[in-house]
C-alpha cells in the first residue's frame, strides 16, 4: 500500500526546536518518505522518547470559513462545479483543480499559520469551525501524524443519520468542547438554550482500497491521531446527509511536532505551546 522510497534512514525531529530537550533517539532501519511521491500511508512507527512524558491532551485549531464552491477535490478532483455547494475552511486556495503542490503554498484562514490543510462541509455552514486533534481511544504513545497529502471523509452524503461515532448533534456552545455529554444521531428540532452544535469525527486507520483515512475495522488498533470538527450548524439541516472532508496539507514538520508534544505527551512541565490544551477550549497547558 505504501509508496515510500527504500531509503533506510529517518531523521527524527527533536522537540528541542521548541526550546526543550532531551531529543528523540534515532531509530535505525526506518524508511523516510520520498517527498516527491506523497500518495500512500507512512509506516505507523512512533519514535522512541527518552524524556518525560506528560498526560496526553489535544491540540486545537480554529478556522474561519474562507469561501464556498460547488467543488469537491476528493470525490470530483479536477471537475469544477460537479458537486453540491461546500463551505471551505483552512486553505484559502482549495478548489476542484487543487493539487498537493498548490495546497502547500496556499495561505490559511486558521489561527495556526502552519495549518494549511483544507476542511470542508456542505453549505450552508457557520463562519467558524474548531478542529480538535487527540488520541481518541488509542494509547496516546502509539498514535502518529497523518501522512502528507492524506484525504479523509467523515460520514456519507447519502446517509441522513450516520450515527454519533461520525456525526453527532447537541444543543450547547462550541466552547463546551467535543467531549460534552449527550450527543445525538440527529439534529435537535429546537434548542431551549445555546445553539445547535455538530461534531464530525474522522477515522484513525487506513482504508484498504483507496489509501485514505477510514474507520478502524473491529480489532484494529487506531494508528493515526483523531480529528474532530466542531461547529454551530445554523441552517445546516438540509437534504444532504451530514458529512465533512479533510485534506492534510499541513506544514508536515509542525503537524509531527504537535502530535508528539501534545498528543503523545513528549514535553516538559515548563513547556508552553499555545495549541496544547484540554479537549475543551481552556488555556494552554505545559
Amino acid at each position: 500500500m505504501s509508496r515510500w522510497s527504500g531509503r533506510r534512514r529517518w531523521l527524527l525531529v527533536c522537540v528541542a526546536s521548541f526550546g526543550v530537550g532531551p531529543a528523540f533517539r534515532a531509530i535505525e532501519g526506518i524508511r523516510q518518505p520520498d517527498t516527491t511521491t506523497v500518495q500512500g500511508a507512512s509506516p505507523a512507527v512512533v519514535p522512541v522518547w527518552e524524556g518525560e512524558r506528560l498526560p496526553s491532551v489535544a491540540f486545537v485549531v480554529t478556522c474561519k470559513r474562507s469561501h464556498q464552491l460547488a467543488d469537491d477535490p476528493i470525490l470530483f478532483p479536477g471537475k469544477s462545479g460537479a458537486s453540491h455547494l461546500h463551505s471551505f475552511y483552512g486553505n484559502i486556495t482549495t478548489q476542484a483543480d487543487s493539487d498537493l503542490e498548490s495546497m502547500l503554498t496556499g495561505a490559511t484562514s486558521c489561527d495556526e499559520s502552519l495549518d494549511s490543510a483544507a476542511y470542508w462541509v456542505p453549505s450552508p455552514a457557520p463562519e467558524t469551525m474548531r478542529a480538535y486533534y487527540d488520541a481518541g481511544s488509542a494509547d496516546p504513545s502509539t498514535v502518529v501524524a497523518y501522512w502528507p497529502g492524506m484525504k479523509a471523509i467523515a460520514g456519507d452524503p447519502q446517509v441522513s443519520e450516520p450515527g454519533v461515532k461520525i456525526a453527532a448533534f447537541r444543543c450547547g456552545e462550541v466552547g463546551d468542547g467535543p467531549d460534552a455529554t449527550r450527543w445525538f444521531a440527529s439534529p435537535p428540532s429546537r434548542c431551549s438554550s445555546g445553539q445547535p452544535i455538530v461534531r464530525f469525527t474522522f477515522g484513525q486507520c487506513e482504508s484498504d482500497d483507496d489509501q485514505r483515512l477510514a474507520e478502524c475495522a473491529p480489532g484494529d488498533a487506531p494508528r493515526y491521531v483523531r480529528l474532530r470538527l466542531l461547529m454551530e450548524f445554523k441552517g445546516f439541516a438540509h437534504s444532504l446527509g451530514p458529512h465533512a472532508d479533510f485534506w492534510n496539507t499541513w506544514d508536515q514538520d509542525q503537524l509531527e511536532k504537535l502530535v508528539a508534544v501534545c498528543v503523545r505527551g513528549e514535553r516538559k512541565n515548563n513547556l508552553q505551546i499555545k495549541q496544547c490544551r484540554l479537549p475543551g477550549t481552556g488555556p494552554a497547558i505545559g
